[in-house]
This record gives C-alpha cells, structure tokens and sequence, in this order.
C-alpha cells in the first residue's frame, strides 16, 4: 500500500490486485466485457484502498463534470431553501451532482463565484441574480457555462429565466387591499439588490391609485428598517402606534415576523390588521400559521422548469432566449378582513 499522502491511482489498485492499469480502469467503469469475477476482484481491491474516482482526470477526457452550480446570496429564507433543495433533488435525477455558491457573507463577490463556477468547468449555472448582476452573469456567458436565471431577471441581459409574474402579484395584493375598509396602508418593501422588490411595489401601487389611492397615502418601510427591526427586537419602534389598517409584505418571511410581534402585542388579524405575504411558504412548511399570501399557482413548479430550461441549453447551447413568467394568485389564509367587493 502507498505511503506517502497521494491519492489512491489506478496503478495502485492494479499493484493491489495483479491486474493491468488498463483492466483496472475497465473494470471500475463497469466494462461487462470483463468476467463478473474480474470485476467484483478489481472492485474489493479498490475498496479496500479507499479509491475515489478522480473526476478532473475524467473531465478532461469527456469534457462534462456532471456539476450544475447554484448561485445565490442567501438560503436562509425557507422560499429559497426549499426552491434550492428541489432544484438539488432534481439535478440529482438526471445524474448531475450540484454545489451551492453563497455570498451570504459578501465576503465574496458575485463574480468570483462566477470565476469559481468557471475554473471548475461546471456544467451549467442555475443563478439567483441581484438587481445589477450583469457581470458575473456576461462572464459566465462569455466563457460558454449554459445559464438560467431562476426568481428574477436582470435587466437589459439576454438570458434564460424562469419568475413569477411580480407585477401582477403586487397588482393583486393591491387590488384586494384596496377594498378593505378602512384604507390606510402600509407596505414592508424588499430589498433593493432583489429585482422582485421593484415590481411588486409598482404593481401594489399601481392597484391602489386605480382604486383613489395615492403614493402619499401608503406608508412604506424600507428593508433596511424591517430587517434591522427584526435583528434587534424593535419592531415596536417600527410598527407602533399603528397608523394603517392593512399591510402587504414583500414576502412570507417579514410577514411571519410581523405576525408574531402583531400576535403577542394582541393586535388581532384580521379584525386589527390585514396582512397578505408573498410566497406561500406554508404550503411547503404546514406547521407555520396560515397566512394570506400571493404565490404562482400549483400547477407550476418554478424548479422544474428551470431545470429544464438549464438541460435543454445545456444539450443545445444555440437554442433562442426563452422566457418563462409564472401566473400568480391569492392564497387566502384568513389574516385578510373579509369584504364585498369581488376580487
């Protein structure tokens, strides 16, 4: 056996086992030519050496990795955890492996998790972009990696993406709101780098002002305020004394903050406040508390799709830009104030 601190070679496993390097090589790719007995005798040799496949070797031969890199800032939010994990499960379906790349901590920057992706010859990149990203994004084109944008676009860059119609899920969010009375509304925005942010809030606000209810009349709390709130237990600072009777959250996670806090203030839902979120998460997670959300309807799986659009360019790289907008609607969780207006 070796004794230095290489890896296990192929030639270590033919000195193990008395056979050729080549017939090693043969046998640990299932070559059926060989006798069963040859291959199970070759196999054991290469267990009991602890021989892991190089695939680096194997890359620069077959020029594929069977890697698929997901590039996102954070998966601490459950809408992005439980996309990320299916995204995962179905790669893993079609035989690709997958590595996460997080800048969470920003330590790192969007393009030199693109660079990474890149120097380890991944097989295509399933990317969560920030308003902005038009680097990292050019770069990963520039040098053939197949890409998908997956949640949001970026503007004025031709790539594949896969989304949910924002602008109507604001618009939707509005609309409904607008016929709670009395109409005093607050929104909690989303971050500024998330390109959702920006077309949520429009649709929102394009739905009240058809309804008579003007920009001045909303109140809106920056993501910075909500989330620095949130971080340091200050929501009531925040949020008190109540000035508006409805609220429409950038997505299901602020929402669920301010529930609670709303919750143990004894300010009730809806009789108090009405609260839309976005995203649904409860359908994925059913402990949490029911919440009326705006979400893509069922029968669309934002998953699937992107790992279709990221199999099918990876299979024809020339394919034209596809664009695939999901429809969304209201999933009423009873923390909206009943009225008769028809939605």
């Amino acid at each position: 056996m070796k004794s230095d601190k290489s890896r296990v070679t192929l030639k270590d496993i033919a000195l193990l086992c008395g056979y050729s390097v080549n017939t090693v090589s043969r046998a640990l790719r299932g070559d059926t030519r060989l006798p069963q007995a040859t291959l199970e005798k070759i196999q054991a040799a290469a267990d009991e050496a602890g021989y892991v496949r190089n695939n680096l070797a194997s890359s620069l031969r077959s020029g594929k990795t069977n890697i698929i890199a997901i590039m996102i800032e954070e998966v601490q939010n459950q809408h992005y955890s439980y996309l990320v994990n299916q995204l995962g499960l179905l790669l893993n379906e079609h035989g690709y492996y997958v590595t996460i790349l997080s800048n969470a901590a920003e330590e790192v920057s969007e393009e030199q998790l693109a660079e990474f992706a890149i120097a380890n010859a991944v097989d295509g990149v399933l990317f969560f972009p920030r308003s902005g990203s038009n680097k990292p994004a050019e770069l990963l084109q520039k040098n053939h990696i197949p890409l998908v944008l997956v949640d949001r676009e970026i503007e004025h860059f031709h790539a594949d993406v896969v989304r949910l119609d924002d602008y109507q899920g604001g618009y939707l969010a509005g609309t409904i709101l607008a016929g709670v009375s009395p109409q005093k509304i607050c929104y909690l925005a989303g971050p500024t780098s998330n390109g959702s942010q920006r077309l949520r809030q429009d649709g929102f606000l394009d739905a009240l002002a058809k309804s008579g209810i003007s920009r001045k009349e909303v109140r809106i709390i920056s993501n910075m305020d909500i989330m620095g709130a949130i971080r340091y237990n200050a929501l009531a600072d925040l949020l008190l004394p109540l000035d508006y009777t409805s609220v429409f959250s950038f997505n299901d996670e602020i929402a669920y903050y301010v529930m609670t806090f709303f919750r143990e203030t004894g300010i009730r839902l809806p009789e108090d406040i009405s609260l839309i979120g976005f995203d649904n998460i409860r359908l994925r997670f059913p402990y949490l508390l029911p919440l009326s959300t705006i979400a893509e309807e069922i029968r669309y799986s934002m998953a699937q799709i992107a790992v279709r659009l990221l199999l099918e360019r990876i299979k024809k790289p020339d394919l034209p830009v596809r664009k695939e907008i999901l429809p969304v609607r209201y999933y009423d969780g009873g923390t909206v104030k009943k009225h008769s207006q028809t939605v």
